[in-house]
């Protein structure tokens, strides 16, 4: 067992696992992650690349920091960590308590009563460890500082092991209006490795979708106004935009500033009489221009449309005809209005607006900001209170003293040559 924590706990071992955290953490930054793009460009990258698509499927390079053989690297890893931190607050604490070298070089010219002075005079103090030794100590809380940095590495891996196990994320398309009703089924969802899945516990609505253009007619600004409905059955109001995403009973709620914009609603009745309620979402379209989308049914695509919101084309601001089929001249439908689209009857209900919204549930991020803040806490303590340690011995040979500064220690060699009398580095 003590060869096995050596190895783990060995530099080569430190240096393997944070290797490998850094190789991973470098295809993640590669291979677009599902949860942090929109479906569209994942799919185009997918289009781009796809001798990698397959394998990255495979291997879960889409969704890196959320597969079990990441977190099981990151248990591995923190078991090291912890174990090392251990050792090295044991090793700490013996030193803070008086665990010194003894003495064994000379002091020459000066007394211990005038080096004593000395060392008060630098901000020294005596510690009272009894015995024949006398220590002084200069900023010994820095004895802990590399302890107190290593711990907080220990929480902030234990926050990034939580966030990869039990973080979640799901995509939702919604209109103007539309409520998500709790088990609900999202469009898209990435669980947990416990299974779960985002879940607000209650009702929720989008109210509204605000758009901000430059005078190029280029988006500027996109917000979303949203509602919750609390356990008294009041909506509360929210909002959420591209650069301030919305954090509301531990999910946050991200704005695709690509995916959004106006919306058909349809009511497509096949031949067999089967009516399908559709929806035809189209992105956001630039003034001056038109957009296109289509709708499928049982996963296949049945009508191409064009949206023509500026009317380029004519009054009517929906052209339909059937998927596929660029020889058909399309059919044009106004609000209210309905026809024939090949073998489909298609009416033209309302028109509104669309959004789609990725959702995360991330346990551990409080946990993970504190761990850096005790990470950042360590390295102020590991520069700004460096340990120094005097240890005087009286011999019948005379005053020696040994002397310990672990971290630039040759920085502190001229106050340990005033506090010891000496004028000259070549008296050392």
């Amino acid at each position: 067992m003590r060869r096995l924590l050596d190895s783990l706990t060995s530099r080569r071992a430190s240096l393997l696992l944070m290797a490998f955290v850094a190789v991973t953490g470098a295809v993640g930054a590669y291979v677009p992650q599902r949860a942090n793009v929109s479906v569209a460009q994942f799919e185009a990258w997918r289009a781009d690349n796809p001798l990698l698509a397959d394998a990255v499927a495979l291997l879960g390079f889409d969704r890196v920091f959320s597969t079990w053989w990441f977190s099981a690297v990151l248990v591995v890893f923190l078991f090291a960590l912890s174990v090392a931190t251990w050792r090295m607050a044991v090793a700490a604490s013996r030193r803070f308590r008086g665990g010194v070298r003894a003495p064994v070089d000379a002091v020459e010219g000066t007394t211990f009563d005038e080096v004593a002075t000395r060392a008060r005079a630098e901000g020294f103090r005596e510690l009272r460890l009894g015995g024949e030794l006398s220590v002084w100590r200069r900023h010994g809380v820095g004895i802990w500082a590399p302890t107190v940095m290593h711990a907080g590495m220990v929480v902030a891996l234990l926050a990034a092991i939580a966030i990869s196990a039990f973080s979640s994320s799901a995509v939702m398309d919604l209109s103007a209006g539309e409520v998500f009703e709790p088990g609900s089924e999202f469009l898209l969802v990435w669980p947990a490795l416990t299974g779960s899945t985002p879940d607000f516990g209650t009702a929720f609505r989008l109210d509204d979708v605000l758009v901000e253009t430059w005078p190029t007619g280029d988006l500027k600004v996109l917000t979303i106004l949203m509602s919750l409905m609390d356990e008294s059955g009041t909506w509360t109001e929210y909002e959420s935009s591209a650069n301030a995403p919305l954090r509301v009973r531990g999910h946050t709620i991200y704005v695709q500033s690509g995916e959004f914009g106006d919306a058909a609603f349809l009511v497509v009745t096949d031949a067999t009489g089967v009516t399908h309620p559709l929806r035809m979402e189209f992105t956001f379209v630039r003034e001056g221009e038109t957009g296109y989308s289509d709708v499928a049914i049982g996963g296949e695509p049945v009508i191409d449309g064009r949206w023509d919101p500026y009317g380029l084309r004519g009054e009517k601001v929906l052209a339909l005809r059937p998927a596929g089929d660029e020889t058909t001249v399309p059919v044009l439908l106004a609000e209210g209005e309905s026809a024939q689209v090949g073998e489909l009857h298609v009416e033209f209900v309302a028109r509104g607006e669309w959004a789609r919204l990725i959702v995360t549930r991330s346990s551990g991020i409080a946990i993970l900001f504190g761990g850096f803040a005790i990470i950042g806490l360590g390295a102020m303590m590991i520069y700004l209170f460096v340990p120094r340690e005097l240890v005087l011995a009286r011999t019948s040979e005379g005053l020696r003293y040994s002397w310990w500064a672990p971290r630039m220690g040759r920085s502190y060699l001229p106050e340990l040559d005033r506090i010891l009398g000496r004028s000259d580095e070549t008296e050392r």
